[in-house]
């Protein structure tokens, strides 16, 4: 029987009514609860250089669920250009942690064989900016980045190793796997994000994919195009993961 209907409805024979979630506003604190041991070296360096995880490895760690999905890297994002300057210059220097790729939302380092990076996911640090609906850019305010972040499930931060800091709707989404989308920074970018969280198990209700129709109906004619152009010339390769990926940042920025 489904708990949300009452039992006194059954017996005096009324329609039943079933509560529905209602989407909450804001962000709340919470504790981490996973993920933080392997990554306890980073803290001192990232707390020095006023820098947070954010995102996937922030879901993962801050996660009610069992069995969380585990985050592929660790998103530091640095807020001024001369915290990430900084912070990429003691990785490599102090580090000795080699870039594997780089574009213009971020850097990725390759993941040791040995050493305490050996042990968790790689490091990626997101370079600050602040274009169009994507913003990397903030001054001592999380909060800016993680209200730009799409996706209810991702709109983490680590603060420090004891605390952090997620949606309103974080443990309701995260514990039943659901995909609700709360910013768009391109409908295009969305989907492939969107089709990335189902393979990984996450469910995308018929509201939430209405969110990307109607964003896509309401930009011009111009961006359209554009977009239209830059996929169709993609449409005849064989695009692995990492391509896709890439081609979701690159189209978040425009």
């Amino acid at each position: 029987m489904n708990k949300d209907i009452k039992k006194e409805d059954i017996l005096m024979n009324k329609k039943p009514t079933i509560n529905r979630y209602i989407s909450k506003e804001g962000f709340e604190n919470k504790v981490p609860i996973r993920g933080i041991h392997e990554i306890r070296h980073l803290f001192p360096t990232l707390l020095s250089h006023n820098c947070f995880i954010c995102g996937g490895y922030a879901r993962y760690c801050m996660s009610s669920r069992r069995d969380p999905i585990p985050a592929k890297d660790i998103d530091i994002y640095t807020g001024n250009n001369e915290n990430f300057h900084k912070l990429h210059t003691h990785f490599c220097n102090n580090e000795n942690l080699t870039i594997r790729h780089e574009n213009q939302i971020s850097i990725t380092y390759n993941r040791p064989t040995t050493t305490k990076f050996a042990y968790h996911p790689e490091i990626q640090i997101i370079k600050p900016l602040e274009k169009g609906r994507i913003v990397t850019l903030f001054d001592n305010d999380i909060i800016k980045v993680l209200n730009s972040f799409d996706f209810t499930i991702i709109r983490t931060a680590l603060i420090g190793p004891y605390s952090g800091i997620v949606d309103a709707d974080f443990d309701h989404d995260e514990e039943k796997k659901i995909i609700r989308i709360k910013n768009i920074h391109c409908p295009v970018s969305s989907t492939l994000r969107c089709m990335k969280y189902s393979k990984k198990g996450y469910y995308l209700p018929p509201t939430e994919t209405l969110k990307l129709l109607v964003d896509w109906e309401h930009r011009d004619s111009e961006y359209k195009s554009k977009i239209l152009t830059f996929v169709e010339k993609l449409n005849a390769k064989n695009i692995t993961q990492e391509e896709i990926d890439e081609l979701e940042e690159m189209l978040n920025v425009d």
